[in-house]
């Protein structure tokens, strides 16, 4: 339906269309396909790629200038009068109106608003801005605006909304932007992921640089790691891959450390007794800590040494060290399961043992012996040949196989075997990462050193120091 519009918008122009249709189809113009999802919004990347042939990348620049249309050529393009109802009512001070209303709803998770509410607000800042004017009528302004720029629409009977959420986000980022209130910001709704564009919008809306949004957040990711078991975790990631033989970046060695852990954590949840809620937490921290490392090579510079890091930590069968999804074994046997369950063992177990093999040759573990563990292994799937036969023997297999992992690893099982409070605390602290580095990626600009500094303290607790600043644990 989208290359179907975009082919009739652009008509007799078929090269054009293609190109355009082709552009929102690629991940680089991942922005531009979010405009795509309403007539509307996909008449406005059209209007956008007509003038200049070109999507912009930036999100927050492409949401700017989609605006911009909205309130200066919309009406153009649709035949409307575009005479403003008071003079000195401009693009500027329309603008401005519109960010305080979508941010104040957006503050209070709202998305639908009375036309009271919105005419109200229009009349009072209205009053501020055109001193001249005695009388404005905030109903006609609204009704001007809705018919002018299709930016607030009537969903309902005096109901209004903003005509995308996009466009709500946008203008509660340039409010946020505009005010100052990026501490704020931060403060309260960092780990909230309804205001997750919100965040890469502001990013991109800095045009003096991200540094001070991206270092606020690192600050505050600290604050998920006051328990000792998770601060013991990140430490034994530093300290079991600091100074081995791998010249990947210090980051990309904890990550995959913390993969691992966190696949060992994930395995020991295979357990009757654990609740699902804690199941999905702890499956939600891995996943957070996968999408941090794609989203962290991406970010660095393309050189051979991102490749390998992405090759190592991010494809998802290669980065489950110990994929053995023993879920299965707590169920019931029967002659089907037990195939199943026969099937799943030994694939798993095969891709435990070539994950081991894999990181033997990478030397990203500072002293781990893994050719001992690989003969272990081994060992241990021989002798217990009949491991699928039955629920006992599986359970024994995989606890054993567990126990070598953790050994091996000088894994202390308790930094594994976490509590809901403790890994919804690292889902924090993972999703504050992998948000740090989103919003790099949506910025204009951040100092190398900025960068350099969060990237050498990314998945390291920082312990205070006595002059208040922040030093490694082990500094």
């Amino acid at each position: 339906e989208i290359e179907n519009f975009i082919n009739n918008w652009f008509g007799s122009k078929p090269d054009v269309a293609r190109d355009c249709w082709e552009k929102l189809k690629s991940d680089e113009y991942t922005a531009a396909k979010e405009l795509t999802k309403t007539p509307l919004l996909l008449t406005l990347v059209c209007l956008l790629y007509q003038s200049s042939l070109k999507i912009p990348t930036n999100r927050a620049t492409l949401y700017e200038r989609a605006l911009r249309v909205l309130l200066e050529e919309w009406a153009g393009e649709k035949g409307i009068s575009q005479e403003d109802l008071y003079k000195g009512l401009d693009t500027k001070r329309k603008e401005m109106i519109l960010s305080e209303i979508a941010h104040h709803a957006f503050q209070e998770d709202r998305l639908f608003l009375s036309r009271r509410e919105i005419a109200d607000k229009f009349e009072k800042l209205l009053a501020e801005m055109l001193s001249d004017e005695k009388f404005i009528n905030g109903v006609d302004v609204l009704k001007s605006i809705e018919v002018q720029h299709g930016i607030l629409v009537e969903r309902a009977y005096s109901i209004y909304c903003f005509s995308h959420l996009t466009l709500q986000e946008y203008l509660t980022a340039q409010y946020i932007d505009d005010h100052r209130q990026i501490e704020k910001l931060v403060t309260e709704h960092l780990t909230e992921e309804s205001w997750k564009e919100v965040f890469l919008l502001v990013a991109g809306l800095m045009r003096g640089g991200a540094d001070s949004l991206l270092l606020l957040m690192q600050k505050q990711a600290q604050k998920y790691l006051s328990n000792p078991n998770l601060q013991s975790l990140l430490n034994w990631a530093e300290q079991e891959t600091a100074g081995s033989e791998s010249n990947f970046k210090p980051i990309a060695k904890r990550m995959t450390a913390l993969i691992i852990a966190l696949d060992i954590a994930r395995l020991s949840s295979c357990e009757l007794a654990l609740s699902l809620d804690l199941l999905r937490v702890r499956l939600r921290a891995i996943d957070l800590t996968i999408a941090l490392a794609i989203d962290f090579v991406l970010t660095s510079n393309r050189d051979i040494n991102s490749t390998i890091e992405l090759d190592i930590i991010i494809d998802r069968k290669s980065t489950n060290a110990i994929n053995l999804t023993f879920a299965n074994v707590t169920c019931k046997d029967n002659d089907a399961l037990a195939i199943h369950r026969s099937k799943n063992i030994t694939r798993d177990f095969n891709l435990a043992l070539a994950r081991a093999e894999d990181l033997e040759k990478r030397k990203i573990f500072k002293s781990v012996n893994f050719i001992e563990l690989i003969s272990a292994m081994k060992l241990l799937k021989i002798k217990a040949s009949d491991y699928m036969q039955s629920h006992e023997t599986s359970l024994e297999f995989r606890e054993n196989l567990l126990k070598l992992w953790k050994n091996t690893l000088n894994l202390d099982p308790k930094l594994v075997n976490l509590s809901k409070k403790e890994a919804k605390a690292l889902e924090n602290y993972f999703y504050i990462n992998w948000l740090i580095v989103k919003c790099k990626q949506a910025s204009v600009r951040v100092l190398p050193t900025t960068w350099k500094g969060i990237e050498e303290q990314m998945l390291l607790f920082l312990k205070s120091s006595p002059t208040g600043g922040t030093t490694t644990h082990d500094e």
